[in-house]
Protein backbone atom coordinates (compact mmCIF):
# COMPACT_ATOMS: atom_id res chain seq x y z
CA UNK A 1 0.00 0.00 0.00
CA UNK A 2 2.98 2.42 1.34
CA UNK A 3 4.50 1.63 -2.73
CA UNK A 4 1.13 2.92 -4.33
CA UNK A 5 0.78 6.14 -2.38
CA UNK A 6 4.22 6.68 -3.27
CA UNK A 7 4.15 6.28 -6.98
CA UNK A 8 0.25 8.03 -6.77
CA UNK A 9 2.32 11.35 -5.11
CA UNK A 10 5.71 11.37 -7.74
CA UNK A 11 3.09 11.23 -10.49
CA UNK A 12 1.11 14.00 -8.69
CA UNK A 13 4.04 15.91 -8.17
CA UNK A 14 5.56 15.42 -11.69
CA UNK A 15 2.01 16.36 -13.00
CA UNK A 16 2.10 19.32 -11.38
CA UNK A 17 5.44 20.82 -11.61
CA UNK A 18 5.52 19.67 -15.15
CA UNK A 19 2.18 21.85 -15.64
CA UNK A 20 4.25 24.85 -14.29
CA UNK A 21 6.90 24.78 -16.83
CA UNK A 22 4.63 26.13 -20.39
CA UNK A 23 3.56 29.51 -20.35
CA UNK A 24 1.42 30.50 -23.63
CA UNK A 25 2.24 32.91 -26.26
CA UNK A 26 0.13 36.30 -25.72
CA UNK A 27 -0.69 38.54 -28.69
CA UNK A 28 -2.43 41.85 -28.35
CA UNK A 29 -3.26 44.30 -30.54
CA UNK A 30 -2.98 44.46 -34.30
CA UNK A 31 -0.98 41.90 -36.00
CA UNK A 32 1.65 44.01 -37.93
CA UNK A 33 3.99 41.98 -40.38
CA UNK A 34 6.77 43.14 -42.62
CA UNK A 35 4.89 42.01 -45.68
CA UNK A 36 1.58 43.88 -44.99
CA UNK A 37 3.69 47.16 -44.51
CA UNK A 38 5.38 46.47 -47.89
CA UNK A 39 1.94 46.42 -49.47
CA UNK A 40 0.72 49.90 -48.11
CA UNK A 41 1.74 52.57 -50.83
CA UNK A 42 1.81 56.58 -50.61
CA UNK A 43 -1.28 57.47 -51.95
CA UNK A 44 -3.32 54.50 -51.03
CA UNK A 45 -7.40 55.42 -50.13
CA UNK A 46 -8.47 54.89 -46.21
CA UNK A 47 -10.55 51.84 -47.56
CA UNK A 48 -7.62 49.94 -49.38
CA UNK A 49 -5.29 50.49 -46.23
CA UNK A 50 -7.63 49.41 -44.26
CA UNK A 51 -8.39 46.32 -45.82
CA UNK A 52 -4.78 45.51 -46.14
CA UNK A 53 -3.97 46.15 -42.61
CA UNK A 54 -7.32 45.96 -40.27
CA UNK A 55 -8.96 48.34 -38.19
CA UNK A 56 -6.52 50.35 -36.35
CA UNK A 57 -5.70 50.07 -32.97
CA UNK A 58 -5.80 53.25 -31.89
CA UNK A 59 -8.14 56.15 -33.92
CA UNK A 60 -7.93 59.36 -31.88
CA UNK A 61 -11.05 61.41 -32.98
CA UNK A 62 -9.55 65.15 -32.58
CA UNK A 63 -7.09 63.67 -34.92
CA UNK A 64 -8.77 61.46 -37.75
CA UNK A 65 -5.99 61.69 -40.22
CA UNK A 66 -3.76 59.79 -38.19
CA UNK A 67 -4.12 55.74 -37.39
CA UNK A 68 -1.97 53.92 -34.80
CA UNK A 69 -1.06 50.21 -35.29
CA UNK A 70 0.31 48.72 -32.14
CA UNK A 71 1.07 45.07 -31.71
CA UNK A 72 3.03 43.15 -28.64
CA UNK A 73 3.91 39.60 -28.52
CA UNK A 74 4.80 37.71 -25.45
CA UNK A 75 6.26 34.35 -26.12
CA UNK A 76 6.15 32.35 -22.83
CA UNK A 77 9.31 33.17 -20.81
CA UNK A 78 10.95 35.27 -23.00
CA UNK A 79 10.65 39.17 -23.27
CA UNK A 80 7.59 41.11 -25.03
CA UNK A 81 8.17 42.24 -28.53
CA UNK A 82 6.61 45.38 -29.74
CA UNK A 83 5.67 47.29 -33.28
CA UNK A 84 4.10 50.02 -33.76
CA UNK A 85 3.24 51.68 -36.92
CA UNK A 86 1.70 55.20 -37.65
CA UNK A 87 -0.36 56.08 -40.38
CA UNK A 88 -0.72 59.75 -41.50
CA UNK A 89 -3.46 60.66 -44.01
CA UNK A 90 -4.41 64.17 -45.77
CA UNK A 91 -8.03 63.70 -46.46
CA UNK A 92 -8.62 60.31 -47.82
CA UNK A 93 -5.24 59.19 -49.50
CA UNK A 94 -1.82 57.96 -47.28
CA UNK A 95 0.82 60.44 -46.97
CA UNK A 96 2.90 58.86 -44.41
CA UNK A 97 4.59 55.45 -43.11
CA UNK A 98 6.21 55.73 -39.89
CA UNK A 99 6.85 53.17 -37.47
CA UNK A 100 9.42 50.39 -36.40
CA UNK A 101 8.86 48.70 -39.75
CA UNK A 102 10.47 50.05 -42.41
CA UNK A 103 8.15 50.53 -45.68
CA UNK A 104 9.79 49.53 -49.23
CA UNK A 105 9.33 53.36 -50.30
CA UNK A 106 11.09 54.50 -47.16
CA UNK A 107 14.23 52.48 -46.52
CA UNK A 108 14.41 52.91 -43.19
CA UNK A 109 15.95 50.33 -40.96
CA UNK A 110 13.67 49.22 -38.29
CA UNK A 111 14.28 51.13 -34.89
CA UNK A 112 15.99 48.85 -31.64
CA UNK A 113 13.53 45.75 -32.41
CA UNK A 114 14.15 41.69 -33.39
CA UNK A 115 12.06 40.12 -36.07
CA UNK A 116 8.90 38.79 -35.25
CA UNK A 117 7.69 35.21 -36.23
CA UNK A 118 4.92 35.01 -38.05
CA UNK A 119 1.70 34.73 -36.55
CA UNK A 120 0.12 31.28 -36.55
CA UNK A 121 -3.44 30.84 -36.85
CA UNK A 122 -6.07 30.05 -34.07
CA UNK A 123 -7.86 27.26 -34.48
Amino acid sequence: MTKKLLIIAFLGANFFLSSCAYRIDVQQGNIVTQEMVDKLEIGMSKQKVRFLMGTPLVMDMFHPERWDYAYLLTPGWQTTQQRHLVLIFEGDTLSQINGDLPSKQEGAQPQDSAPLPSPEPVL
